[in-house]
Parts: structure tokens; C-alpha cells; sequence
């Protein structure tokens, strides 16, 4: 149960971390953003992943 939660806490911190860094990226630079953009959804979507893994559990 720990170790999921741990998972949840890095990929939601991550997820903030990619967003926050495509919002100080230049915006000319849109493939820059959009990657940002997509490893935040992607952090976002194994947060999820493992938060419903951490509700079946308990």
C-alpha cells in the first residue's frame, strides 16, 4: 500500500514538474510544449492507474 502511494505522490509531482517547466519553455518552440504536455498526461495516467490498484486493495 505504501509503495502505491509513493507511485501516485512522484507521478503527481512529476506531472506538475513537465506542465510547470512547458509554461517557462518558449511557446515558439511548440513541440518543446507539447511533449511537455504529453509527459504530464502520461504521469497523470499511471497516477490514476495506481491510485484505483492502491482502492481495490483497501
Amino acid at each position: 500500500m505504501l509503495k502505491y502511494r509513493l507511485i501516485v505522490w512522484c507521478n503527481c509531482i512529476g506531472a506538475l514538474l513537465f506542465i510547470a517547466c512547458s509554461l517557462l519553455i518558449d511557446l515558439k518552440q511548440v513541440w518543446q510544449v507539447i511533449v511537455s504536455w504529453l509527459m504530464g498526461a502520461a504521469c497523470i495516467s499511471v497516477a490514476v492507474y495506481y491510485t484505483d490498484k492502491m482502492n481495490e486493495q483497501g
